[in-house]
């Protein structure tokens, strides 16, 4: 219970990007399902760039990825997490390895490569581990030096790769490459807990660059479901107005409903639960549900806490759908 209010004081107090890279020393990255993390090391020099979700599908297991810059080794590092589909390590470097370098090879950089070994490895932590590498010698016909270095550490279930690549590379860089390739260990049998959930739906809100509404949904839903009975009621309040944004941003409104339905039946005076379900009204262009929700949201207004304001209603997108409507829109402008 303290981590989890930790994690929310660092939500509310500062974004997480620039102010939990001072507060933690790892961070347990994991998948919105199933077991494992890996625990990855942070430090005022590895800067947080950004952060993927991949949901599974017909042609990829899925998956987060984090994106870091290392600062004094100039190294962009790459964490990432799957499904291991076919049970295979090998199969978990062959997929990795073959996107980028497609990609490279055929996309507007039209790269020269240079395939590298393949090898066995041992990580810091024993696990038996696979590398990999290719060299980038030209990009666009321009002559270059990029090393790309690969790691895998897998579980039956679970493939944890890490992704370094060192531009400027000579032979100098190699002990560098390796130290950071060890830190890519599996914790294949650790059960997450809602403060992980949480850390890590923050992180895909705040650097997926606005793409990331199906990732910090997959993952607010899992710290919901996973919240202590006894967590305070301000935690469980700012993770169902997350949830309920991030199921109407990814085309899941009804979702999003049936979270603030539920929270209503233990919570009822809160009035952010009202205003989320007169967003999911307008997003359907139910005008008179819309406005029945905001007349429960401006009523219970008085039991937001002290620090919280109700949201400018004419100024929200969803809202913003039914302003053709006059008579709701002179209702919305109304409102104080």
């Amino acid at each position: 219970m303290r981590q989890l209010r930790i994690a929310f004081a660092m939500f509310l107090s500062a974004s997480l990007a620039a102010h939990a890279q001072a507060k933690l020393q790892s961070l347990n990255f994991i998948q919105p399902t199933g077991k494992g993390r890996i625990v990855i090391p942070l430090s005022d020099q590895r800067r947080w760039q950004r952060v993927t979700f991949v949901p599974a599908n017909d042609f990829s297991p899925g998956g987060p990825s984090i994106f870091l810059h290392d600062t004094p080794t100039k190294l962009e590092i790459v964490y990432s997490l799957s499904g291991n589909h076919t049970h295979s390590a090998k199969d978990c470097l062959d997929s990795a390895m073959e996107v980028l370098e497609k990609g490279l090879a055929t996309g507007s950089a039209h790269a020269d490569i240079k395939p590298g070994q393949k090898s066995e490895a041992t990580s810091a932590s024993g696990q038996p581990m696979l590398t990999g590498s290719f060299l980038v010698t030209a990009k666009a016909g321009a002559k270059t030096s990029e090393q790309h270095v690969y790691a895998v550490v897998a579980s039956r279930d679970t493939c944890a790769e890490i992704q370094v690549e060192k531009t400027d590379y000579s032979p100098a860089d190699d002990a560098v490459i390796q130290a950071a390739l060890q830190t890519v260990n599996l914790d294949a049998d650790y059960a997450p807990v809602s403060t992980d959930y949480f850390l890590m739906a923050t992180l895909i809100t705040q650097l997926s660059q606005g793409r990331g509404f199906i990732g910090s949904a997959a993952y607010d839903q899992r710290a919901l479901d996973t919240l202590p009975a006894d967590a305070p009621a301000a935690i469980r309040r700012i993770l169902i107005d997350r949830l309920s944004t991030a199921y109407a941003r990814s085309g899941q409104a009804e979702k999003s409903r049936a979270a603030n339905e539920a929270a209503i039946k233990t919570d009822a005076d809160y009035p952010m639960y009202y205003y989320n379900l007169a967003r999911v009204d307008a997003e359907n262009f139910k005008a008179a549900e819309a406005k029945a929700h905001l007349q429960q949201a401006w009523d219970r207004k008085a039991n937001l806490p002290a620090a919280q304001q109700m949201p400018d209603p004419t100024q929200d997108p969803s809202l913003q759908k039914l302003k053709t409507k006059a008579d709701f829109w002179t209702y919305v402008q109304g409102l104080k």
